[in-house]
């Protein structure tokens, strides 16, 4: 058993701002939304301070903000939060990997092209550093070992070794 960090805020209907400021701070620690205006996360000391950070912005919209800490939840509802928190992970997982596979067309198509230029070397190595850093946030989200890290992790090993023979062939190219 952990505990929990829950979250309940209230914002004015408008502007929109305060309600959607909460709302990507608290799924970029990872949050799961259990109703409107009600989330839970691990207790993290990130999550911990993170909190803290939004509820003193908060307070700048005009907005209430509580969160709790909750020491236990019954072995049912913890083990039901784990699971929805792993398919929340596996969905970022997936998009990653849908991306992982647009970076493999890029490539693809530049070789088939042959467009071995710095430029789209250069670019395509921008597309991989974001595609990492994303991936970075998620793992850091993952707290509770989501089932599609792996597989993504292993795609993201294939861009770089594309990247690495593209870059190459860039060289090749250009010193020729």
């Amino acid at each position: 058993m952990m505990k929990w960090l829950l979250v309940v805020y209230k914002v004015p209907p408008e502007p929109s701002t305060a309600r959607v400021y909460a709302w990507r701070k608290l799924k970029g620690l990872g949050g799961l939304y259990i109703q409107q205006s009600v989330c839970i996360l691990p207790y993290t000391q990130q999550n911990s301070e993170g909190i803290l950070d939004i509820e003193k912005d908060m307070q700048k919209y005009g907005g209430e903000f509580w969160h709790f800490i909750v020491e236990q939840f019954d072995e049912k509802t913890e083990s039901k939060l784990i699971n929805q928190y792993n398919e929340l992970r596996d969905r970022e997982y997936e998009e990653i990997a849908d991306k992982c596979n647009d970076f493999y067309a890029e490539i693809e198509k530049e070789t088939k092209n042959e467009n071995f230029t710095y430029a789209e070397l250069e670019e395509n190595e921008d597309e991989l550093e974001k595609l990492c850093n994303w991936f970075c946030k998620v793992v850091k989200r993952d707290l509770f070992g989501a089932s599609k890290k792996g597989q993504v992790e292993g795609m993201l090993e294939q861009c770089k070794k594309l990247l690495e023979e593209f870059a190459q062939r860039v060289y090749n190219t250009e010193e020729s």
